[in-house]
């Protein structure tokens, strides 16, 4: 006898759909798990988008670090004589360096101190796409000015607010008093819970102990990018074992790479995207079998007269299915409430996203089809017999 695979869709519609109850929870359950996944992915994917802010907007083709270097956020100094060699050099245009140190901010509210992360930029060339960061600002370029992340936590004090009303901010950074004159949008991270950045002169004073002839980023841009591969080869032989030589590309994909090595981050959302998952599958088999079990003599009814085990398996493997499709679209919509409170709580960038969603949707698919498929069990095995 053939059946058509749209017979066993609407028998296990129609199973389903007569216990509304139970369909109901197993929905629910398949929705609470995908808003889960969706959002540890999401919250993820936002440690790696805000750790990766800054290095993304360093305007250069090849960056230089020092060979002690493991992440750029953490660079190890190099002396800034490696840089001076490179000017000379084939296809290289402009040679420029980033200097990063941490220091402590006074609230002045609260007198409280914290650390904060301090860029110190050589305002001579445009080295930093990053918003309110104009290399012919003067007031930039004057002692004592720094440019304040206005996405900094709050812990910092409301300096966006009172800059943004009386266009002045005075405090202390290292001991020293500095003047706010501007803002600009950087991101906090899990490296750091705020960003200032100002001139190689202003880091000088701010950080007095460190010298002046050493770097931490040298940013080296191209007079043709398309042969960015080759200079940084030059580079490399140049400078030997002494620097780390990295095209844009490959400093980004190695940042990635360090994050997911050596930091607990990325192992940790997994696990509980795993555990999510396991928990779903259980509860999708413990419906489906329950319901294999209450409808045990029509299936062994069907199977009496004729029907395949495969016929039968399609009937709860629908039923699977059905639950994921309809289970995803509530989880989505609960995942864009969490995302929404976790960006607000963190201050990350948490954002539901389009490739994660198709993932999510096909995990959820398999989800609930390997619970369905381990729940038909019971049919194949049950004899026709045994159950009248």
């Amino acid at each position: 006898m053939m059946i058509s695979k749209t017979s066993s869709l609407a028998i296990g519609w129609s199973q389903l759909s007569h216990g509304r109850t139970r369909m109901l929870v197993a929905i629910s359950g398949v929705s609470i798990i995908v808003a889960m996944i969706l959002t540890v992915l999401s919250l993820k994917d936002a440690v790696i988008d805000s750790t990766l802010q800054v290095p993304r907007s360093l305007k250069g083709d090849v960056i230089v670090l020092s060979a002690r270097t493991q992440t750029i956020l953490r660079p190890a100094p190099f002396p800034r004589r490696f840089l001076d060699r490179l000017h000379g050099l084939n296809g290289v245009g402009e040679v420029s360096s980033v200097a990063i140190e941490n220091a402590r901010w006074i609230n002045p509210d609260t007198r409280q101190e914290h650390p904060i992360r301090v860029f110190g930029l050589d305002l001579e060339f445009d080295v930093i796409s990053l918003p309110g960061i104009d290399p012919n600002e003067p007031k930039l370029k004057m002692k004592d000015t720094i440019i304040f992340d206005a996405s900094s936590r709050p812990k910092f004090g409301d300096v966006a607010k009172h800059f943004e009303r009386e266009h002045h901010f005075a405090t202390e950074v290292n001991g020293r008093r500095v003047e706010v004159c501007g803002l600009t949008h950087a991101g906090v991270s899990i490296a750091s819970d705020g960003n200032l950045f100002t001139t190689h002169a202003n880091f000088q004073r701010l950080f007095p102990n460190l010298g002046g002839l050493k770097s931490h980023i040298g940013i080296v841009k191209l007079t043709d990018s398309s042969h960015e591969q080759e200079v940084a080869n030059q580079i490399r032989e140049m400078l030997g074992t002494e620097a780390r030589v990295l095209t844009r590309t490959e400093m980004l994909e190695a940042e990635k790479s360090f994050m997911k090595i050596n930091d607990p981050v990325d192992d940790i959302m997994g696990m509980i995207a795993g555990v999510a998952f396991f928990v779903g599958m259980i509860i999708v088999y413990q419906i489906l079998y329950t319901d294999v079990v209450n409808h045990l003599p029509q299936f062994a009814t069907l199977k009496a007269i004729g029907f395949h085990g495969t016929f039968l398996l399609g009937i709860i493997i629908s039923e699977g299915i059905i639950l994921s499709l309809i289970g995803f679209w509530p989880g989505l919509l609960i995942a864009h409430g969490l995302a929404y409170l976790s960006e607000q709580a963190t201050l990350l960038p948490v954002e539901i996203t389009i490739s994660n969603m198709l993932g999510v949707l096909i995990a959820a698919i398999f989800m609930c089809v390997t619970a369905a498929s381990i729940a038909v069990r019971k049919i194949t095995q049950v004899e026709p017999a045994s159950v009248f």
